[in-house]
């Protein structure tokens, strides 16, 4: 074999070797960059306007029974700033719907905190929360929901998986564990309900069966409801994310809570006589509309 031919096989065995080594990002890493960046987008938002839709259906020998809540929201943490239009339906089997609606504003001014509310059909009312403790503290609160969000999925980051991209909208599958949802309640809301007198424990409870006995419990209704609730299944909890993959910003989030609610409607007919309802669906979604886009919500007049 003469040097010239040599030469050549080593250059190409070189190349193929190197080509072999180079690694070229797949699909589904691209797709897993994007969900990464969303998520952590959710630390930058300061304005977001989104719609919260929960669906539950609940059966009984004698009935079925079906709640509809529609949230309208918009918030501006910088200056504080939240918009809020409820609209609830509930249905019977055999009893009229009901249907009832309210809508709140609230803003911080040099005055307080401004809370305007009104249900349906009726005026404005105005109240002024004039303690600077309390309203630094109600909004921290407000607050701690968006980085609690941001600590949930990006601690579960591991267990999404994209099922489907439909024109640069990827939709990912996961689940969110209860020991995290345990770990975000003692960091971001538990020295709320303490400092509020709900909660008469050892203030500096670390153990994580004791933070979960104490949330699960039942005697306390705030942790029934919102991110605590979670903790209330042994099971993960389903939940689904739409993903914007030109501008990598959530669109689209979709809780399956039928586990949850079952759990929490076990708890509270216990040591009842009562038949505890069956949970046929319990889907919490928020749909995504605006982020970082305004820096103002009117105030009622």
């Amino acid at each position: 074999m003469n040097k010239s031919l040599l030469l050549t096989i080593t250059i190409l065995t070189t190349l193929f070797l190197f080509s072999c080594g180079e690694k070229t990002p797949s699909q589904n890493d691209m797709a897993s960059n994007s969900l990464n960046k969303s998520i952590e987008s959710i630390l930058s938002v300061n304005s977001i306007s989104y719609v919260s839709n929960y669906e539950q259906k609940l059966t009984t020998d004698a009935d079925t029974i079906t709640t509809i809540t529609t949230s309208e929201i918009k918030r501006i943490d910088e200056p504080f700033v939240i918009w809020n239009k409820v609209q609830n339906t509930e249905s019977h089997t055999n009893a009229q719907t009901k249907e009832t609606s309210n809508e709140s504003y609230q803003e911080r001014t040099k005055d307080g905190l401004e809370l305007f509310y009104r249900g349906k059909d009726t005026e404005w009312t105005k109240s002024t929360m004039n303690d600077t403790a309390q309203v630094n503290q109600y909004i921290e609160h407000s607050k701690a929901f968006i980085e609690a969000c941001y600590y949930l999925l990006n601690t579960n980051l591991d267990s999404f998986k994209m099922i489907e991209n439909q024109d640069g909208l990827l939709k990912f599958s996961g689940n969110i564990s209860q020991s995290s949802v345990v770990e975000a309640y003692e960091k971001y809301f538990r020295e709320f309900y303490i400092d509020r007198g709900l909660i008469r424990g050892d203030k500096e409870l670390s153990n994580k069966d004791e933070l979960l006995k104490e949330i699960t419990s039942g005697e306390i209704n705030e942790l029934m409801v919102g991110i605590p609730s979670l903790a209330f299944s042994d099971k993960p909890t389903p939940i689904m994310i739409w993903v914007n993959g030109k501008n990598n910003e959530i669109s689209r989030i979709e809780i399956n809570k039928i586990d949850v609610t079952q759990a929490i409607l076990n708890k509270s007919f216990g040591g009842t006589n009562n038949k505890v309802p069956k949970v046929e669906k319990s889907i919490l979604t928020y749909d995504v509309l605006e982020i970082n886009t305004f820096d103002e919500i009117p105030k009622p007049q």
